[in-house]
């Protein structure tokens, strides 16, 4: 049958939940996928902190999150959190990730800009019969480029979204 994993990223325009079923072979099939449009990156103030709505807006989502997860039998401690752009480049944004895992359970890790790439190169190209190419990823906060060839990464990420 499989086992149940699941994936929280915050990110600069939205925040998502997805949960995968790895069946026996260790192919992930997912099975859900829920995105919260919250435009983080529009709620830094002046100070290059974040607006004390978008703090709520965020736990409120990962509330729903846990929720979700809570039916296919995850808890937080089975759940990854990522965090991206927008914590990188908020004055607080790791003091708010700390405070979230603090509140939730759930280990939530900001990634750095380079990870960022890969992560997301990896997961556009994990199951295509690519050798090489050149994956960009336009997100909200910031843009990842990403050059592969023959299982090896090299991606940047730049603010601007």
């Amino acid at each position: 049958m499989g086992e149940f994993r699941g994936v929280i990223d915050l990110g600069s325009n939205s925040v998502r939940l997805v949960i995968y079923r790895v069946d026996d072979h260790g192919f992930p099939w997912e099975v859900e996928d829920v995105k919260r449009s919250l435009r983080l990156i529009d709620h830094l103030q002046g100070d290059g902190t974040f607006a004390p709505e978008a703090v709520e807006l965020v736990r409120a989502a990962v509330r729903d999150f846990l929720g979700r997860a809570e039916l296919f039998g995850l808890g937080p401690e089975s759940l990854v959190g990522v965090a991206t752009q927008v914590f990188r480049e908020a004055r607080d944004g790791p003091d708010a990730l700390a405070a979230l895992s603090r509140e939730t359970g759930i280990s939530f890790r900001l990634l750095a800009g380079a990870e960022e790439a890969f992560l997301g190169a990896c997961g556009a190209t994990a199951f295509l019969p690519f050798s090489r190419g050149v994956v960009v990823d336009v997100g909200g906060g910031s843009t990842e480029i990403t050059a592969f060839r023959d299982g090896n990464f090299r991606g940047i990420s730049v603010p601007w979204g």
